[in-house]
């Protein structure tokens, strides 16, 4: 019966994490670039069991929530006409200086600060090759290797750095639409830029709402389960040993 609340409560952990998963993704269904998780879960090492030196059969001791996977299929291609906002058709990333270090986003909708320098809405620098790409131009033209122009193409400001995880399994998330990795886990990208762009989060609504009631019901199935073993283990403890 002990090992009966342990595997239901395996069952519960995975069931939370799952649950918690689904609905940061559902939360961020309108978040620019946003990358959707799946909780991939596996079974904890089967332990065999023995009896007078034979074994009698496996026993498996629940479910162990492994790490997240992450989806990296691309999101929606809306045209915004805006001109600070790019896309990445392909793989790859944009490479933004914040206060942390080096981050990589597939969130396109720049600005550009008071000191002139393309950036995010929270005020993280968008590099280029060569560092910050600091404009003097109301309107610039993008070629989609990367290339700023101001709107005439008399003017250059450098070249968009695009980064590829060499290893995508080793992207890590940190919040704040950023992922990171080891440097030596990157290479230059050959993803296409999209002026007047925005990629939208690839989340699936169709599919996710459905989990989310499916991992509910996973939820309390496994309650139950736990209600009946306490109940059992309490008959134990208080009627089997009763003198009548």
């Amino acid at each position: 019966m002990l090992r009966g609340i342990y595997i239901s409560a395996t069952g519960l952990k995975a069931g939370i994490k799952q649950l918690d998963t689904i609905a940061n993704n559902i939360a961020n269904i309108n978040t620019v670039g946003y990358r959707a998780d799946e909780v991939v879960n596996s079974g904890f090492e089967e332990k065999v069991i023995n009896y007078a030196g034979s074994a009698i059969g496996s026993l498996e001791y629940g479910v162990n929530p492994d790490l997240n996977y992450l989806d990296f299929s691309s999101g929606k291609f809306v045209s915004t006409g805006r001109n600070l906002d790019f896309a990445l058709f392909g793989n790859g990333f944009f490479v933004v200086e914040t206060r942390g270090g080096l981050r990589y986003t597939r969130a396109g909708d720049f600005q550009v600060n008071k000191n002139g320098y393309l950036c995010l809405p929270d005020g993280s620098l968008l590099l280029g090759e060569k560092g910050p790409i600091k404009i003097d131009a109301e309107e610039l033209y993008v070629e989609k290797d990367g290339r700023i122009y101001n709107k005439e193409r008399t003017r250059y400001f450098g070249r968009l750095r695009i980064a590829e995880p060499i290893n995508p399994a080793l992207l890590e998330k940190e919040g704040h639409n950023f992922f990171v990795t080891a440097a030596n886990n990157l290479r230059p990208g050959n993803a296409l830029v999209l002026q007047g762009f925005l990629e939208q989060s690839n989340v699936d609504p169709n599919r996710e709402y459905p989990a989310l009631l499916e991992s509910l019901r996973y939820l309390q199935s496994n309650v139950r389960g736990l209600k009946v073993q306490d109940e059992l283990l309490s008959k134990a403890v208080n009627e089997l040993g009763k003198v009548r």
